[in-house]
């Protein structure tokens, strides 16, 4: 099985999408707030962080000021094939 991230849709309410092509086919991850996403794509104690400080960490030695750009990057870094399982 294939996966790559394709991208990340903002919802009116504030709510967001993760996209994804999981063997060719569109999928797709709801999260319900902004925390939710944060919550995917950083550890505990770096969620933690960045809810405490609103520090994120670096991608790629890089600061990244905005947390959807963040995301992104991360999760074209992060998502392999194995994130494929997610979607059986």
């Amino acid at each position: 099985m294939s996966c790559r991230f394709t991208g990340i849709g903002k919802v009116p309410d504030g709510s967001f999408l993760l996209y994804f092509d999981v063997n060719g086919q569109d999928k797709e991850i709801f999260c319900d707030s902004i925390e939710e996403l944060m919550e995917t794509v950083l550890t505990e104690d770096e969620y933690n962080q960045w809810i405490d400080d609103g520090i994120l960490p670096l991608v790629e030695g890089k600061d990244i000021y905005d947390e959807i750009e963040f995301a992104k990057l991360r999760l074209r870094l992060f998502v392999t094939d194995e994130y494929a399982e997610c979607f059986k």
